[in-house]
């Protein structure tokens, strides 16, 4: 028996004699990784920075940041007239449906938006199914992402079955992040997503 790390040396020729399929397989310390430090993000100059059209606010990283209503509210109100920002990830933020609808509402009208990350939070089905069908309006959203949601670990077939008929009518969208439980809805949406990348 092998552990991984003796697996991976008997291919480059580098395991030691004696350890092999029938020797003594012997443990191996996994690497200590730091960890990572917490988002320093200020989330009211950020939304101010989006309400002002800031062209050096490109990016913004709101990532385990627990946000209010009121600052959802601001946040995607900016959002609406906002022309420089192109990514925009709230993951681990406290989003809900009642404020992902207002999300939704933003990207029917932002034109610049390219990513958007909501993983990790409150949606429901839903609410998913919502900001999808608005990926439509304007469709410059190129990466959409909306796994593990406390609310939603399994869409259903009805609103797996919306989510895909509105990513195949969505000619811009490259990468999808949600976990489809059905062969047929997840294998539709690799295909489009396919098309839409040889485009």
């Amino acid at each position: 028996m092998m552990n991984q790390d003796q697996y991976h040396a008997s291919l480059l020729n580098k395991g030691k004699v004696g350890l092999g399929w029938d020797g003594v397989t012997k443990a191996s310390q996994p690497k200590a990784l730091p960890f990572e430090p917490p988002n320093t993000t200020d989330p009211e100059q950020s939304i101010l920075k989006v309400y002002d059209d800031d062209s050096k606010t490109i990016e913004l990283c709101f990532n385990n940041i627990n946000l209010t209503d009121d600052q959802f509210d601001r946040l995607f109100k900016a959002l609406e007239i906002n022309t420089r920002l192109e990514v925009l990830s709230l993951s681990n933020t406290g989003l809900t449906d009642r404020t992902a609808e207002k999300l939704a509402t933003a990207l029917e009208k932002n034109a610049t938006l390219r990513v958007i990350n909501i993983e990790t939070n409150q949606v429901s089905a839903n609410g998913i199914v919502r900001l999808v069908k608005s990926l439509l309006v304007q469709k410059n959203i190129e990466e959409f992402r909306a796994s593990n949601q406390l609310t939603a670990h399994v869409l259903g077939n009805k609103a797996e079955m919306d989510i895909t008929q509105c990513i195949e009518q969505n000619t811009t969208l490259m990468r999808v992040g949600l976990f489809f439980e059905f062969n047929d809805a997840r294998s539709r949406v690799a295909n489009h997503l396919q098309k839409n990348i040889d485009r």
